[in-house]
């Protein structure tokens, strides 16, 4: 794997085990807690991050097999440092699109393997990247536009913490509940 490519990819490990040892701490039924209708537990919030992360990678594989990627420009890296700088504001943001949106409750160690499996799918498609295609878009946000490869993993980073500040909202809540 590239070196860079390593780097980037054990920050995403890092905050993958940031928001996975939070929502550890919890117990079972304070994972599951939704703080209001439509709200999501801190266990849908997981399984956001897996819907999302899973699209990004499927994403990026399909590019790899286009002849053709073009260069990330100038005005690119200008919509991704926004983008940076909204996940980084205490706002709740919609998702921007209905897939992203988990339906299903499940248990954390079940996440837990599910985001485990991601993430070595995520290793493998890394350590085959053509350095190359290192600064060509290779995956188109919904909004954002086009990321090169380590604008994608960064973004991964910036939406788990992003998400890491709706675990403390969560977190809060269940104090004014008891």
């Amino acid at each position: 794997m590239h070196a860079a490519l390593e780097r980037a990819f054990q920050k995403m490990e890092h905050w993958r085990s940031v928001m996975q040892a939070l929502v550890a701490s919890h117990s079972p039924e304070a994972q599951r807690f939704q703080p209001g209708i439509g709200e999501w537990s801190m266990l849908q919030v997981m399984k956001h991050l897996i819907i999302a992360e899973t699209g990004i990678l499927n994403a990026i594989k399909k590019s790899l097999q286009r002849p053709q990627l073009q260069e990330n420009s100038l005005m690119q890296k200008a919509s991704y440092l926004l983008t940076q700088t909204i996940l980084r504001l205490p706002v709740k943001i919609k998702a921007p699109v209905q897939a992203l949106i988990p339906d299903e409750e499940t248990d954390y160690y079940k996440v837990v393997t599910e985001w485990d499996l991601l993430r070595a799918e995520w290793r493998n498609m890394l350590e085959s990247f053509p350095p190359e295609l290192l600064n060509k878009n290779i995956f188109r946000h919904p909004v954002a536009g086009f990321f090169s490869i380590h604008q994608s993993i960064d973004f991964c980073c910036y939406h788990i913490k992003h998400h890491l500040q709706q675990i403390d909202r969560i977190t809060e809540a269940l104090k004014h509940k008891r």
